[in-house]
This record gives C-alpha cells, structure tokens and sequence, in this order.
C-alpha cells in the first residue's frame, strides 16, 4: 500500500520508467510473502529511501552499507521489516531538521545475528514527540507496533530470537545528535 501510493507521487516528481518498473518489481515480490531473502529486503528498503529523498529534495542524504560477511543468500526476513524504523528516522528525525540531515543504515552479521543499524541526525526523540504534541494528530501511526508483532510472530513460528534497542543521540554539550535504533535478528533456528 506504501508503495503504491508513493508511485504516484514519484511519476509526478519526475522518477523515471526504469524506477516505477522497480518498485512494482519489489511490490510484486513481497505481496503475500511471509519471508524473503536480505537482498530483497535491502532493494526494498534502498527504493524506500531513494523515493523519500526524491519527495523530501535535498532534505537528507542517506547511506546503506552491507558488510561483506552478511550471508546474503541464507537470511530470511518478514518483507519490509526494517522500513518504519527507517520511515521514523526520515518523518520524526530528519524533516524536523533545519540543516540537510544524514541517515544511516548498516547491516552486519554478529555471531548467529543479523544487525540492522538504523541512524540519523535528527532532531532526537524527545524534540520529536514535542512537537508531535503541538500538532493535532492526523491518523495513529501503527508501523512500529505491526512490526513488533510481526517479529513475535516470526518469534513464535521458526524459533528466531530478536531484540530493538533505541538510542537518544548526543552531542557532547548534551544537546540531541539523532537517533539510532539496533535490530538484531537471530539468523536461523536454535536447536
């Protein structure tokens, strides 16, 4: 649904045929899928991104790195499962920012874990959710909350542990440098 209705936005911003091609390519993929490989998860991912940064202008540079040691054939991923962290950092973190902000997403292989690090120099949590309380709230965000769910369930079903750990970023004077949130996801079954 993301997906679909970005397309829109992005023929009227100018995205070529080749790119509108790719993001059906990717919604074709995944509609339906429980899991999909990291690579398919990643593409989906950097299409996100791109079509953030085309809509926003200039508003943020972004940088996805995938260590060499991540098994990219052996990793299987619900679709889309890094995508509202990420949509966080851009909506709650990087728009908020005056200057042109940065974000940052790097996945690593740890062990029997696969480690997504999502980053950015946003505003921070705090400022984030005080200005969300100045505003009227247009529709409950539920991105966070369905992926959590949809990690248990994942959890639950193949017996893969995860955990989510969010940082509050800082300066050294204190003041707010950004967000980072930690994904790990076990690789495979445990025995």
């Amino acid at each position: 649904n993301m997906i679909i209705s970005a397309i829109g936005v992005l023929i009227f911003a100018g995205l070529t045929a080749y790119h509108t091609q790719q993001i059906k390519n990717v919604y074709d993929y995944v509609a339906g899928t429980d899991m999909i490989g990291k690579t398919i998860v990643m593409s989906a991912l950097k299409l996100y991104i791109d079509m953030e940064a085309i809509r926003f202008g200039g508003k943020f540079t972004a940088e996805i790195i995938v260590d060499p040691d991540v098994e990219v054939h052996s990793v299987m991923l619900p679709p889309l499962i890094f995508q509202p962290y990420v949509e966080n950092s851009i909506w709650h973190g990087l728009l908020h920012k005056e200057a042109e902000g940065k974000l940052l997403v790097h996945i690593r292989q740890i062990d029997n874990n696969l480690v997504c690090i999502i980053e950015d120099d946003g505003v921070g949590r705090l400022k984030s959710a005080e200005l969300k309380a100045s505003k009227p709230a247009l529709k409950k965000s539920l991105g966070l909350k369905l992926t959590q769910e949809r990690l248990n369930l994942m959890k639950e079903q193949e017996r893969r542990d995860f955990s989510i750990e969010m940082e509050d970023l800082s300066h050294p004077d204190g003041s707010p440098a950004g967000t980072r949130v930690i994904i790990k996801i076990e690789s495979e079954e445990r025995d």
